[in-house]
């Protein structure tokens, strides 16, 4: 059996090994016309895995059926995800929302400290780069346009990256933010700005007149009931008249409580001596004017979800306006340098082809510097503000836990990225 095995296995394996030379010398006929065959790299596609690299338009790897069915079953499971998270922060909020009528001291912690835009847009750009890059290969290397390639190396990194930025920055604001609270509920507990001392008169001349007639009432009904001598109700009537005095005195220091109040020196000895109390009033200084109202708003502002998109606008607007200004360049460069179209130069962001191609293309050295200077820039300041956020003194809705916890996806996703690509029998 083994003899007669062998063989065919020789003949096998020297009739793929022609079909496949064969395929190549195609290949790089079709690509370069029988002239220039310099990079044309097809011979070293991966039989199971992605053939990463650089590409030219028709000399892109085929894509295989296992690679197509690894997309869309990862495409399938974000997409779940996705949808799964999404419908349970609808349905938590709802629930809060409910409850919130019902007990009016709930507090709606998702809105206040999570923000569900932040939240929600997060989830959709990670979502939509998955869908970028699993699509080129449900589609189609070949045939997947490039300008919709092309704007993962400009964009990804700016627009996931803002998503943990604004959540530490959520942080260090909400932090502040409820320091700023507790300082101004003190000093509004300790000093009231009036604008007249006349309205605290009339409140203390009514309150004293009140306080007087319920006195005399009494007065009135102690004496109809008991008929005494005249000194017993001279006695009695002294006596009321300093019960009198000490609810007057009692009621008019209980509205001046709401002030701030400085007593005069006073003679405990002398009980016959009115206590004078005197009430400071002083405005407010300008740092307190501006903390009780500029401060307080925009810090209400810089934790608002206006603020959540008007970061993801500015971030992925200014990011865009680059792209175009490289391809619009890159594309005059493509149409006017001979060189490049007729294979003889490659393109420096993208492989014998341009940005704003219609068609497949490979990627070029430039987007791949463009990919990792933006991921050193945005990363640097991701982790200067996780660590600032993490040694934050006070952290009264909890982020921290989620700061972390996003930081280690973050490294996690890095190294599962980051590692195989060392590797050539996987990128190729």
């Amino acid at each position: 059996m083994s003899f007669h095995h062998q063989p065919h296995a020789d003949v096998i394996t020297s009739l793929s090994y022609n079909i496949f030379e064969t395929l190549s010398n195609d290949s790089i006929t079709i690509n370069n016309n029988n002239t220039y065959n310099k990079y044309n790299d097809s011979a070293v596609c991966h039989p199971l895995l992605l053939a990463l690299g650089n590409r030219s338009e028709k000399g892109l790897c085929d894509d295989m059926t296992s690679s197509t069915v690894i997309s869309a079953i990862v495409l399938f499971l974000h997409t779940m995800l996705v949808l799964v998270s999404v419908g349970g922060l609808v349905y938590k909020l709802r629930k809060l929302h409910v409850l919130k009528k019902k007990q009016k001291q709930v507090v709606n912690y998702l809105q206040v400290a999570r923000n569900p835009l932040l939240m929600v847009i997060g989830a959709l750009i990670g979502w939509s780069y998955t869908f970028m890059l699993m699509g080129r290969v449900l589609i189609g290397r070949k045939v997947y346009p490039c300008f919709i390639f092309s704007l993962i190396y400009f964009i990804a990194i700016p627009a996931l990256s803002n998503t943990i930025i604004m959540r530490c920055i959520r942080l260090l604001i909400l932090t502040k933010l409820n320091e700023l609270k507790v300082r101004i509920g003190r000093r509004q507990y300790y000093l009231h700005a009036t604008t007249s001392s006349d309205n605290m008169k009339s409140m203390i001349e009514e309150n004293t007149n009140i306080s007087q007639n319920q006195v005399e009432k009494e007065l009135e009904t102690v004496t109809s009931l008991d008929s005494l001598s005249i000194s017993n109700s001279s006695l009695a009537g002294n006596q009321n008249s300093t019960n009198l005095s000490a609810l007057t005195v009692g009621r008019t220091s209980g509205i001046l409580s709401q002030f701030v109040i400085e007593p005069k020196d006073s003679n405990a000895d002398d009980d016959e001596n009115n206590v004078e109390e005197e009430m400071i009033f002083r405005k407010e200084t300008l740092l307190e004017s501006f903390e009780r109202g500029k401060l307080l708003s925009i810090m209400r502002f810089l934790v608002s979800s206006k603020f959540v998109l008007l970061s993801y606008v500015v971030v992925i607007g200014f990011h865009l306006s680059i792209y175009f200004i490289i391809a619009i360049i890159d594309y005059f460069n493509y149409q006017n340098d001979t060189s490049v179209k007729t294979n003889q130069k490659r393109n420096s962001f993208t492989i014998d082809s341009y940005l704003f191609s219609p068609s497949g293309c490979g990627v070029g050295a430039y987007n791949q510097y463009i990919f990792i200077s933006y991921f050193c820039f945005y990363g640097l300041i991701g982790i200067l503000l996780s660590i600032i956020a993490f040694f934050a003194k006070r952290d009264v809705w909890n982020i921290k836990i989620e700061v972390v916890i996003i930081n280690l996806f973050w490294a996690a996703i890095v190294l599962a990225f980051s590692i195989p690509s060392l590797f050539t029998i996987i990128t190729t």
